[in-house]
């Protein structure tokens, strides 16, 4: 993969990253105004966080990698 494909690859993931923290907010958001008294309401949205960190994790995990494996790549074919 060239450092053109890890650039556009990381700009997107952070993209990506940026929206479902926004979204998370959003719905965390509207469920507090909806009212959490109601036990569904509640775990609904215990489940809902619970994904968004999943995800989260899972995009961080990926944007590690990508600037890893750009350096890696970068040390062993270096651009002189």
């Amino acid at each position: 993969m060239s450092n053109n494909n890890h650039e556009q690859c990381a700009a997107e993931l952070k993209e990506i990253k940026s929206k479902l923290f926004a979204l998370s907010g959003m719905v965390q958001s509207l469920l507090w105004t909806v009212g959490n008294s109601d036990f569904k309401q509640e775990s609904y949205m215990k489940m809902l966080i619970k994904q968004q960190s999943d995800l989260q994790q899972k995009i961080d995990y990926i944007c590690c990698y990508i600037e890893v494996k750009k350096q890696w790549d970068e040390e062993d074919y270096p651009q002189n």
